[in-house]
């Protein structure tokens, strides 16, 4: 349930994870190597997410197929590996 500070609704980072469908670490390490906007912090220094960090990393984590081990672009072709074709991959992943 988000928080309403000063007219905008902010998200808490277990909110944050469920909505994206990504884990906390990887919510923080993606914070840590900048893919991810800082959040703000509330006094005991939890982490608070507006609505359009939230709305940003949603479309980012819907760019991406999970497959265990891998993860790839949904959008993904042969072509983005030079027309090398590997279509026993894209196969098994979609």
């Amino acid at each position: 349930m988000p928080i309403l500070l000063d007219g905008q609704n902010y998200y808490r980072t277990a909110e944050v994870c469920r909505i994206a469908g990504i884990s906390r670490n990887t919510l923080f390490r993606w914070t840590k190597d900048g893919i991810v906007e800082p959040a703000l912090r509330d006094w005991r220094g939890w982490r608070l997410f507006t609505q359009a960090q939230v709305d940003r990393l949603k479309a980012k984590t819907d760019r991406i197929i999970e497959t265990g081990r891998y993860a790839i672009p949904a959008d993904f072709t042969t072509e983005d590996y030079g027309g090398k074709q590997i279509p026993d991959l894209i196969a098994r992943i979609r």
